[in-house]
């Protein structure tokens, strides 16, 4: 057996050039959620969140156009206690099983 691995590429600490770097290490959903965790710890606030999404057509070809584009409130951003992660509340977010 391999051992667990909890990130699948790995960082340094802080970039080069000193600036925290917001990349995100692992993204979850949820019915409803979207939590995404960050190498540095992030500070938002909810107005300055937007997020969109969009269907695809599922066909033998590579690529697919956007359907149904469109913007999902987010009511609120809850931080974990190290501010790396944040838990967005977004009700119209549900989880879909895909479809052949």
């Amino acid at each position: 057996m391999g051992r667990k691995c909890d990130r699948a590429w790995r960082l340094p600490p802080h970039p080069p050039h000193g600036k925290p770097a917001y990349v995100p290490l692992a993204i979850r959903t949820t019915k409803g959620a979207l939590t995404v965790t960050f190498i540095d710890p992030i500070a938002v606030k909810v107005k300055d969140c937007a997020m969109k999404v969009w269907s695809l057509q599922r066909t033998k070809n590579y690529g697919s156009k956007h359907h149904d584009k469109r913007a999902v409130d987010i009511r609120a951003a809850k931080f974990s206690a190290d501010k790396r992660t944040v838990t967005l509340d977004i009700p119209d977010l549900l989880r879909r099983t895909p479809t052949n």
